[in-house]
């Protein structure tokens, strides 16, 4: 469904379809609805505009998000998704991007516990959730990967190695993915956005012994 504001400011609520939604001048709110819809908003003003995801009750640490192009963001809670294309950004404008700021929670809902997900003494691939994540390695001498990681949300804990973050040896493959080496381990590192490079990691993004 198309769902289209005016010139000055407007709320504009998902429908239990797949919406369309431009908010047009002003402040907007789109009020997003647990509607297993995908829906799209195609003029969001950075700064200015807001996504209501009371209805979720969820809290930002629970929000995924990743970039598809300079302008357009997916937003995802658990499972749903909404496709976010930005205004284009006028000449000295800061960087586009979300934040808590862009979004309204319901007051009451409860921050997400630390999901623990941990690899097998194969080869692993493992897949990040929209919670805050911990990837547990272990000794293995196998080529592990963290899929959908989330820098300064996720953390590598290798408290089994004795490492420290010098010791790391880190490589970009390419932007999104980087490769960690330690010991007698190589861990593939992703991002789905494909943005990040090992200069973006320290070492708040591990557990150490």
């Amino acid at each position: 469904m198309i769902i289209t504001g005016t010139a000055g400011d407007d709320i504009l609520e998902d429908t239990a379809r797949r919406d369309k939604m431009t908010g047009g001048d002003g402040l907007d709110v789109f009020v997003m609805s647990r509607d297993g819809k995908t829906d799209l908003i195609l003029d969001f003003d950075d700064g200015v505009d807001l996504i209501d995801l009371t209805d979720f009750d969820v809290t930002f640490e629970e929000v995924f998000i990743y970039q598809i192009d300079t302008l357009t963001y997916v937003v995802q809670i658990r499972g749903e998704k909404t496709k976010v294309t930005f205004q284009p950004p006028e000449i000295g404008d800061p960087p586009i991007g979300f934040s808590a700021a862009d979004f309204l929670f319901d007051p009451g809902a409860a921050p997400p516990g630390v999901n623990l997900i941990v690899e097998t003494s194969g080869a692993d691939k493992l897949f990040g959730t929209g919670r805050p994540d911990v990837f547990l390695f272990n000794p293995d001498g196998m080529r592990d990967a963290a899929r959908r990681f989330e820098i300064g949300k996720d953390k590598i804990d290798i408290t089994t190695f004795d490492t420290t973050f010098d010791d790391l040896v880190m490589i970009t493959l390419q932007p999104g993915r980087v490769i960690i080496q330690f010991e007698n381990e190589i861990l593939a590192i992703n991002d789905r956005s494909k943005l990040f490079t090992a200069a973006d990691f320290s070492a708040e993004d591990f557990i150490f012994a």
